[in-house]
């Protein structure tokens, strides 16, 4: 389903209006189909992003990084280290190139409790997403 750039805003208003809201003591994990690419580009994105995401930015990427930037977030699955067929949750039905656009999110100082995340393998990824598991 597409959205317009209006909607996206306002969800991610939304979002950072309730991760604002979280008491500082308190752990926040995001986890979900974000239908976005965030790339690889760890410099520009510190943090928020670790070395191990592949392929190139999309702009509900950039809306999500920057979430992730303001609240000091990170992306779980760009930290690990997977083969393919653990990192990518979703194929393209007719092109059948692979994407990650289901995310594992957290606070940055919970990062360390985090030992992996990799996607789940399953007959249902041609179909539809994969769901990323959280050891």
């Amino acid at each position: 389903m597409m959205h317009t750039d209006a909607v996206k805003e306002e969800f991610y208003r939304q979002l950072s209006e309730v991760i604002r809201g979280t008491p500082e003591s308190d752990k926040v994990v995001l986890l979900g189909d974000f239908n976005a690419r965030v790339g690889r580009d760890h410099r520009n994105y510190g943090p928020a992003l670790g070395h191990f995401g592949k392929g190139n930015c999309n702009s509900n990427g950039e809306l999500l990084l920057n979430l992730c930037t303001q609240h000091n977030l990170v992306i779980t699955n760009t930290y690990f280290h997977q083969l393919d067929h653990h990192y990518y949750t979703w194929k393209h039905p007719r092109s059948k190139h692979c994407h990650l656009l289901d995310y594992v999110i957290t606070k940055k100082e919970h990062k360390k409790e985090v030992l992996n995340t990799r996607a789940m393998r399953g007959e249902e990824f041609v179909e539809s997403h994969r769901n990323p598991q959280e050891n």
